[in-house]
């Protein structure tokens, strides 16, 4: 996922916020995403249609979505500033991890070579640190800024004098003093600017004189003072080449493979470019009796007035002290059966392609999500408000997803406000998708280093 483990999507955001002004990091872990419309295949180099395996139907028949060089940092070791207590990255458990995405992007550029023109390679790095937003039990994709060195106004009455605005996936707009530095033609700015626009449903960037506007629907961070402001640069969120992975996670997973349908699930998030994606092309509202499993869920056009309420009020919620609730959506969600379909709903279907393209059966994946369901909710003292426990998920698991008295049973989605859906509704949604049928490659036969995973798991 952005990142693995659900939490407050404000509270997330806003430590994104502050990261992203201080460090070269922006933790926007669940709060960007994908699409409502179909995928394009921009510099016509193969968003889809290339490939020769029989999965990625939940993605569009292909592993990215969008090919544009610029959605990647690309940054080395040194330009990301990995956090303190990294493990080195000849530490056995990291030679394993680097093993397993180096073999799944092997495979993916053998398979998709156009799709894959553009992306690079990612990389693990182990962390022994506790976020305090995110705890432990995580692993996550990051993003970081990029400068497009052009100077920047906003249609909005004034603003005060900050060195850079940051637009965001999601509509808002932060500050920040530092950016990465990269070669962004004027031909390239423009096409980005295009690229949010047509994802972003409120906020929207003018291309102008050589420099950007930025509309008066963005949602800003912080307070406008005086008059306007020009003069400023703007930089945009790129997904980092850097995965996380938290020592907590690796020693809390009951077998490789479920340590392997996380980081999996991750993949998802950064070859699928969730980070630079503008969250509008996501974050849409579909009916679960008429989505066909195993195909990405089409928005449904009597939803849009739901879908686009709710996309305000994240935005708003994403720079805002005062948070929107989703009472009265969650509720609708229930009594209509509706499904929410966001970057973790797709980056969990990824991950479920990548198992089945390695060889594993992705049915461990549903008892992975409720394990780990189960150590989130000794966390908080039980489920969040409006989920059912893992323990009463599994029984109705085995029950066929029947109630105790033989009806079709309703799965409870979670909160709006977060983008990961409950763990039940999670492993409810993996069940359908599993059977309607994943081709595993059973010619995948790979020996990672480190010996047996039982003895190299205990001595990490």
């Amino acid at each position: 996922m952005g990142s693995w483990a659900p939490a407050l999507q404000h509270a997330r955001y806003m430590q994104a916020l502050r990261t992203f002004r201080n460090n070269a990091w922006i933790l926007l872990f669940a709060t960007v995403a994908g699409c409502a419309t179909p995928p394009v295949d921009p510099d016509g180099d193969g968003s889809g249609g290339d490939g020769k395996g029989d999965n990625f139907g939940t993605t569009d028949g292909s592993p990215t979505w969008f090919t544009f060089p610029w959605l990647w940092a690309n940054e080395s070791a040194t330009e990301a500033t990995l956090p303190s207590g990294t493990l080195d990255h000849d530490a056995a458990i990291v030679k394993r991890l680097q093993f397993w995405v180096d073999a799944v992007d092997a495979k993916l550029r053998e398979r998709y070579p156009k799709a894959m023109t553009n992306t690079p390679k990612p990389s693990i790095y182990v962390t022994t640190r506790r976020d305090p937003i995110l705890g432990a039990l995580n692993a996550a994709v990051h993003a970081t800024r990029e400068c497009l060195a052009a100077p920047v106004t906003m249609e909005a009455p004034g603003a005060q004098d900050v060195p850079i605005l940051a637009f965001f996936p999601n509509g808002a707009v932060g500050k920040v003093n530092t950016c990465l530095t990269r070669e962004v033609a004027d031909a390239s700015r423009a096409t980005i600017v295009s690229f949010y626009n047509q994802g972003s449903e409120f906020c929207k960037v003018a291309d102008r004189d050589g420099g950007l506007v930025l509309g008066k629907d963005c949602a800003f961070d912080f307070e406008f003072t005086g008059g306007p402001k020009s003069g400023m640069s703007a930089a945009f969120g790129a997904t980092s080449s850097w995965i996380e992975v938290q020592k907590g996670l690796i020693q809390s997973t009951a077998s490789e493979q479920s340590l392997l349908f996380v980081l999996f699930h991750e993949l998802g998030h950064y070859y699928r470019g969730h980070l630079s994606t503008p969250s509008d092309r996501l974050n849409y509202f579909y009916r679960l009796d008429t989505a066909e499993a195993g195909r990405k869920p089409a928005a449904d056009p009597e939803l849009s007035e739901l879908t686009d309420a709710v996309r305000r009020k994240m935005q708003h919620n994403a720079v805002s002290k005062l948070k929107a609730t989703f009472t009265a959506e969650n509720q609708r969600v229930v009594s209509e059966r509706l499904g929410f379909y966001t970057v973790e709903e797709e980056a969990d279907k990824y991950a479920l392609e990548l198992l089945a393209m390695m060889g594993m059966d992705p049915m461990l994946s549903e008892e992975t999500i409720l394990a780990l369901g189960r150590q989130w909710e000794v966390e908080r003292g039980g489920p969040a408000p409006g989920e059912i426990s893992a323990d009463a998920c599994k029984a109705l698991a085995d029950r066929g997803w029947m109630d105790e008295q033989g009806n079709e049973a309703v799965v409870p989605l979670g909160n709006l406000g977060d983008l990961h859906h409950s763990p039940c509704f999670r492993a409810f949604n993996m069940d359908r998708e599993i059977k309607s049928g994943f081709t595993i490659d059973s010619s995948t036969d790979l020996t990672p280093p480190g010996g047996d995973w039982a003895t190299l798991h205990t001595a990490f």
